[in-house]
């Protein structure tokens, strides 16, 4: 509950330190706008700065990877934004900090119940890539074939559980706001994200999937 608060208050401090309550409220797209200039803090706030394609690309970077992610997915939706803003989120990049090796070979070796050294010939602790959801080693099985080890992040099926869980209350506050909002089918929006990123932690499927292509 606290670190649902937390979350909470983070976002709200994001969205008024990068100016989007204001753009939003400058916008088409909200039509009661009484509300906002009653605030105290909005009193001496100057207009923001044309580039809000950027300032929402800042947002999503600092909400961290579960929100970028999101903001790489919906720059492809055309038929949601503007032009500049998908050109600008599509530059979005998961720069994630690596977990740390123990914990990368703890969890393999747990998930196949063998140590490290009974399943592979050689496994590089450093992962040569990093990502939101998982990490990637490379490793050298028994039979001397090389592959690629991807470990889910642990504990990120909590993290995308609270993070989806406030998309969603967002998603349905801006739907309130206006049609134009509703047109936009927000909700289904992260609804549809919430299955794409649960999809990425089961690592079963997406092997099977890759077996098929």
């Amino acid at each position: 509950m606290i670190k649902n608060l937390i979350r909470i208050i983070q976002i709200i401090y994001l969205f008024i330190k990068y100016d989007l309550d204001k753009m939003l409220v400058d916008s088409s797209l909200v039509h009661n706008k009484t509300y906002f200039y009653l605030l105290p803090w909005n009193w001496f706030r100057v207009k923001p700065a044309t580039d809000g394609p950027k300032k929402i690309r800042m947002m999503l970077e600092d909400l961290g990877p579960i929100f970028v992610k999101l903001g790489q997915v919906i720059s492809t939706r055309k038929d949601l934004l503007s032009e500049d803003i998908a050109k600008e989120l599509s530059k979005l990049q998961d720069h994630v900090k690596p977990f740390p090796s123990e914990i990368s070979k703890n969890i393999i070796q747990n998930q196949l119940g063998k140590n490290i050294e009974q399943i592979f010939e050689s496994f590089n602790p450093h992962p040569i890539a990093s990502a939101s959801i998982a990490q990637v080693h490379e490793a050298k099985l028994k039979d001397g074939k090389d592959v690629i080890v991807k470990v889910v992040r642990p504990n990120v099926k909590q993290e995308i559980k609270k993070d989806i869980k406030l998309m969603k209350k967002i998603a349905k506050y801006l739907t309130s706001l206006s049609d134009e909002f509703k047109r936009m089918h927000l909700v289904e929006v992260v609804n549809d994200y919430e299955l794409l990123v649960y999809d990425e932690t089961d690592l079963i499927k997406e092997s099977s999937n890759a077996k098929k292509n």
